[in-house]
């Protein structure tokens, strides 16, 4: 496995990226998963059979063909949630590919939002156990550098 491959792998959102023809360049696992996507139809590379498959996912299709639409006529990054049939939200994140000074295509990345959600709620989760210690807490980062100290002073009578 290439370093590449192995990055974008180890990625924490669903990345799918195309050229400037529109053909899919690579993409990982999570993104499959995000949208329940056969390897098979990704190893094709044709982006429209694929956007086939999560338009069929969309609370409204005609929106996200329209806004794919603009995205790819800019070169800007872009944002959106997008809404699925389902119940879950998904954002999406997309970006131009450069190679020496020229759009070289476009790179897409997918988040479920309940992930983050739950990663947010288990932060603070963790801040509301740390609040209501009574033992002294101190944080370090990976270089023993503290950089958080909680503690409680109880005075005896």
């Amino acid at each position: 496995m290439t370093a590449l491959r192995a990055a974008l792998e180890g990625a924490a959102d669903g990345v799918v990226s195309t050229d400037e023809q529109g053909r899919v360049t690579s993409w990982n696992k999570k993104f499959l998963n995000i949208w329940g996507l056969p390897e098979e139809l990704v190893s094709l590379r044709d982006i429209q059979k694929i956007r086939g498959s999560i338009v069929q996912q969309l609370k409204d299709s005609g929106q996200f063909l329209a806004r794919i639409a603009a995205i790819e006529a800019s070169k800007e990054k872009s944002f959106d949630l997008l809404e699925l049939i389902d119940g879950r939200l998904v954002e999406r994140y997309s970006e131009v590919i450069s190679a020496g000074g020229k759009a070289a295509g476009r790179v897409w990345s997918f988040r479920i939002v309940a992930e983050r959600q739950h990663s947010d709620l288990v932060a603070r989760r963790l801040a509301a156990i740390v609040d209501s210690s009574e033992d002294a807490i101190i944080g370090k980062d990976l270089n023993s550098i503290i950089t958080s100290c909680r503690t409680h002073l109880w005075l005896l009578g």
